[in-house]
């Protein structure tokens, strides 16, 4: 059997989103399905347990097995690094799909090992709410900067918080296009990527909240 690969299903709605995934895995003829399904966040706890169950080998080999992931833009900082590694290091013949409304929503990494399906219409929440947390931190006093800065964990945390930035950035771009706001956009990519680099996460956002406008 060829291996399978991994899919983010992005836009339209959560119905829409599954009934894609639904499809991919009739085409397949997948009976074999995993499905992690959360309200609130996908918990490292989670994916300890999909991954437990995933070492073992499917039912039917030769159909193989599915994970659906429901909207993976809420899996937390290491639920996120742990399942990346099971991105990196599939379990047998398994085909991962994972669903967000907005690309942008879902880490670099992850998304950089996805075939994405994008059903059109992606859901704009995500970046109206990123736009005002944006406008929220620009407002601050570098006191209360350095204290909302303090509040932010680990690098996959800090690489979520510049993401989601990036996102509100680019929503002041689209609705006010200026040199100022491309400025701003490519300054949080900037750090985004130095984060990614490993440069120190609180240097890196420290010389970002200081330049902010």
């Amino acid at each position: 059997m060829q291996t399978m690969h991994a899919y983010l299903i992005t836009g339209k709605n959560i119905t829409d989103r599954k009934q894609k995934f639904q499809s991919l895995v009739r085409e397949q003829n997948i009976k074999e399905i995993h499905e992690l399904i959360t309200d609130s966040k996908h918990t490292i706890e989670q994916i300890r347990n999909l991954k437990h169950k995933l070492s073992f080998s499917p039912q039917d080999p030769e159909a193989g097995r599915a994970v659906y992931l429901e909207e993976a833009q809420l899996l937390t900082p290491e639920a996120a690094n742990a399942f990346l590694k099971s991105l990196e290091e599939p379990s047998g013949q398994t085909l991962f799909v994972l669903t967000t409304p907005n690309r942008e929503q879902v880490l670099d990494t992850i998304r950089s090992r996805c075939q994405e399906i994008n059903l059109g219409n992606a859901i704009p929440e995500f970046q109206e709410t990123a736009g005002i947390k944006l406008k929220t931190i620009i407002k601050l006093t570098p006191a209360q900067r350095l204290d909302y800065l303090n509040k932010i964990g680990d690098r996959q945390e800090a690489l979520v918080f510049c993401t989601e930035l990036i996102a509100g950035a680019r929503l002041f771009l689209l609705k006010q296009p200026s040199r100022a706001h491309a400025e701003l956009a490519e300054k949080i990519e900037t750090t985004r990527l130095d984060i990614e680099n490993n440069v120190n996460v609180k240097l890196a956002l420290g010389d970002l909240f200081l330049n902010l406008p």
